[in-house]
């Protein structure tokens, strides 16, 4: 089980305040779908660009595709977030780097 790599995402604008977020695992960028044997992508996130220790906000997706729902007054803000893989045992793989995305 490989825990080395990082999920890549995909923030898709579904509504107002709202995203789809699609994943993908970089081995096979066309198929939106976690590795096997793991259980969820962890998202950390803050409205401000802080390392990935001083996240407050913490998003677990299991499926690509979910919905990530942000309060109304958050609209037409950045998010700064990190993503990784969490497998059934709870290990972890490596955070993404920074990325920050407009919140729809």
């Amino acid at each position: 089980m490989d825990l080395v790599s990082a999920p890549i995402l995909e923030f898709v604008p579904h509504n107002i305040a709202v995203f789809r977020v699609l994943f993908a695992e970089p081995k096979d960028k066309k198929q939106y779908a976690k590795p096997i044997d793991f259980e969820f992508c962890e998202i950390r996130y803050s409205f401000e660009p802080v390392p990935v220790d001083d996240c407050d906000l913490i998003h677990k997706v299991s499926y690509s595709n979910s919905i990530m729902h942000f309060a109304f007054d958050k609209r037409q803000k950045p998010i700064y977030g990190y993503a990784r893989w969490v497998n059934r045992q709870g290990k972890t793989g490596h955070w993404s780097k920074q990325f920050s995305v407009m919140v729809p």
